[in-house]
Protein backbone atom coordinates (compact mmCIF):
# COMPACT_ATOMS: atom_id res chain seq x y z
CA UNK A 1 0.00 0.00 0.00
CA UNK A 2 1.14 3.31 -0.80
CA UNK A 3 0.49 6.36 1.38
CA UNK A 4 1.42 10.45 1.93
CA UNK A 5 2.78 12.62 4.59
CA UNK A 6 2.51 15.90 4.85
CA UNK A 7 5.46 17.48 6.62
CA UNK A 8 5.10 20.18 9.42
CA UNK A 9 8.70 20.40 10.36
CA UNK A 10 11.91 19.16 10.42
CA UNK A 11 14.97 19.16 12.79
CA UNK A 12 18.57 17.14 12.32
CA UNK A 13 19.49 15.72 15.99
CA UNK A 14 23.04 14.74 16.21
CA UNK A 15 23.36 10.88 16.53
CA UNK A 16 19.59 9.96 15.83
CA UNK A 17 18.95 11.38 12.50
CA UNK A 18 16.21 13.13 10.92
CA UNK A 19 13.28 14.44 12.79
CA UNK A 20 10.45 15.60 10.30
CA UNK A 21 7.20 15.87 12.07
CA UNK A 22 3.82 16.31 10.56
CA UNK A 23 0.34 14.43 9.30
CA UNK A 24 0.05 11.03 7.26
CA UNK A 25 -2.62 11.94 4.77
CA UNK A 26 -3.40 8.89 3.01
CA UNK A 27 -2.46 5.13 3.83
CA UNK A 28 -0.62 3.82 6.84
CA UNK A 29 3.50 4.22 7.47
CA UNK A 30 5.27 1.72 9.32
CA UNK A 31 8.75 1.87 11.22
CA UNK A 32 11.55 0.13 9.35
CA UNK A 33 9.32 1.28 6.03
CA UNK A 34 11.45 3.48 2.88
CA UNK A 35 10.16 6.15 1.92
CA UNK A 36 11.16 9.48 -0.96
CA UNK A 37 11.04 12.89 -1.52
CA UNK A 38 9.31 14.06 -4.24
CA UNK A 39 11.80 14.51 -5.96
CA UNK A 40 13.08 10.91 -5.50
CA UNK A 41 15.41 11.43 -2.77
CA UNK A 42 15.36 8.06 -0.21
CA UNK A 43 15.09 8.02 3.21
CA UNK A 44 14.23 5.09 5.84
CA UNK A 45 12.28 5.96 9.04
CA UNK A 46 14.14 3.94 11.75
CA UNK A 47 11.43 5.18 14.54
CA UNK A 48 7.92 6.93 14.51
CA UNK A 49 6.84 8.67 17.94
CA UNK A 50 3.73 10.65 18.62
CA UNK A 51 3.83 12.85 22.06
CA UNK A 52 6.76 10.88 23.04
CA UNK A 53 5.06 7.72 23.10
CA UNK A 54 7.05 4.79 20.65
CA UNK A 55 4.83 3.83 17.90
CA UNK A 56 5.17 1.47 14.90
CA UNK A 57 2.86 2.83 12.65
CA UNK A 58 0.76 5.68 12.14
CA UNK A 59 -2.75 5.83 9.31
CA UNK A 60 -4.52 8.54 7.79
CA UNK A 61 -4.51 12.07 9.84
CA UNK A 62 -2.55 10.60 12.48
CA UNK A 63 0.17 13.45 13.53
CA UNK A 64 3.04 11.74 14.12
CA UNK A 65 7.34 12.35 14.65
CA UNK A 66 9.23 10.66 12.10
CA UNK A 67 12.71 9.91 12.84
CA UNK A 68 14.79 9.29 9.30
CA UNK A 69 18.28 8.31 8.18
CA UNK A 70 19.86 8.18 4.95
CA UNK A 71 18.36 12.02 4.06
CA UNK A 72 19.07 15.72 5.76
CA UNK A 73 17.05 18.19 6.33
CA UNK A 74 17.95 20.30 2.86
CA UNK A 75 15.99 17.36 1.57
CA UNK A 76 13.01 18.22 3.27
CA UNK A 77 10.72 21.42 4.02
CA UNK A 78 7.05 22.19 5.70
CA UNK A 79 4.72 21.64 3.30
CA UNK A 80 6.42 19.14 1.59
CA UNK A 81 4.56 15.65 1.04
CA UNK A 82 6.85 12.67 0.92
CA UNK A 83 5.99 8.86 -0.25
CA UNK A 84 5.65 5.43 0.93
CA UNK A 85 5.47 2.82 -1.18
Amino acid sequence: MSAEFLVASCHYIDEVGTLIGGEVLKGRIEEGEWGATASGKKFLVSKMEFQGDRRVSASEHEKVNLYAIHISQTYVRAGDTLYFY
